[in-house]
């Protein structure tokens, strides 16, 4: 009997667009007018002083700030329905970094992708705790840890990294090829 594998899905920067939230935040705190393409190769906090990391991140931790985050590609959803049927779909995302995003969300999940077991939705800090088969995250620290197959998800931070074994796919569309 074969057995179902496993995929787990991290939720910022690959099941949802965090990023352009989070800039528009940053933005308007800040009085900047920064894009994704001017933070290729970084991370929104190498741009920031100490001060300024710590005002965005009280703002994003607060109530609410995940509740309404944008879906990642328009086929997000759609592909992820379509894995469900062939695969046990996990979604992982590391919340305790922002403690008030878990009910946040936990909602937003429940409310987007109604068909997925919120039984299997994981809210950690270290994913290397993992036991999927496989997991799809931006987060190079994340996949290095997991002991499965780590699967890179491009996202601007990451899109210049070549220091790495892992696989990359830079879209929902790859996601569902390489899958599907």
């Amino acid at each position: 009997m074969n057995q179902i594998k496993t995929l787990a899905f991290d939720m910022d920067e690959v099941i949802t667009d965090t990023l352009s939230k989070t800039i528009t935040l940053y933005n308007q705190l800040f009085q900047k007018n920064i894009t994704k393409q001017d933070l290729v190769g970084k991370r929104l906090s190498d741009t920031l002083t100490k001060e300024q990391a710590e005002l965005l991140h009280r703002e994003v931790d607060k109530e609410g700030f995940f509740r309404d985050l944008a879906i990642k590609e328009k086929d997000t959803k759609a592909i992820l329905e379509e894995l469900n049927k062939k695969y046990k779909v996990f979604i992982c995302t590391a919340a305790m970094e922002v403690p008030n995003s878990l009910k946040d969300k936990y909602l937003w999940l429940k409310e987007e992708l109604p068909f997925l077991n919120d039984q299997n939705f994981v809210f950690c800090g270290d994913k290397s705790i993992l036991a999927t088969d496989y997991l799809v995250d931006d987060s190079l620290y994340q996949l290095e840890g997991f002991k499965g197959q780590g699967i890179l998800f491009t996202a601007p931070h990451n899109q210049l990294r070549e220091d790495h074994s892992f696989v990359r796919l830079n879209n929902w569309n790859e996601v569902a090829e390489y899958f599907l």
